[in-house]
């Protein structure tokens, strides 16, 4: 379980502290005001510094799919919110704060796409090392007289990573 936090206040969480847990349920979103979050999702990792907001992105959900912890000593706003309806009550405090949303969102996304990018180049680097030792395993076998095992895997994905 995350940190015990005071609602509509400024709260503060040394290094190391966890403040919202994956899959707890979601009962608030916080900007960090100072300082940096580590947002940790299935490896993935994310650094989110002043003006970020955290569990924004999972309003639409209804839990944390991320788990926060502050990276540094962190100071951060907590908003009683739990639906993305209730975005209106943290605008109405005051105008600013949609356009820090939006460019929290905006960096949010942009590092994930950063992530998907890289994902996505290494699985090809994985594909093509793959593909290559297969060709060389199967010459080699040929040259040799072995029986070799096909890799359904690698058969299902030549037909669909075709040259």
């Amino acid at each position: 379980m995350g940190m015990k936090l005071n609602f509509n206040s400024v709260n503060q969480a040394e290094k190391g502290t966890v403040i919202y847990n994956a899959k707890e349920p979601l009962a608030s979103v916080c900007m960090i005001v100072k300082g940096r979050v580590l947002a940790v999702n299935n490896g993935a990792k994310m650094i989110l510094g002043s003006g970020s907001f955290l569990g924004i992105s999972e309003l639409n959900v209804g839990h944390y799919i991320n788990t926060y912890i502050a990276f540094d000593d962190v100071t951060f706003y907590c908003f009683s919110i739990s639906s993305e309806e209730e975005l209106s009550k943290i605008f109405s405090l005051n105008n600013d704060y949609r356009g820090l949303m939006a460019a929290s969102m905006a960096k949010y996304l942009n590092e994930m796409d950063k992530i998907y990018q890289s994902l996505v180049t290494y699985s090809e680097q994985i594909y093509q090392f793959t593909r290559s030792n297969y060709s060389n395993y199967i010459e080699t076998g040929n040259k040799l007289g072995f029986v070799q095992i096909l890799i359904p895997l690698y058969v299902i994905s030549s037909k669909i990573f075709q040259d």
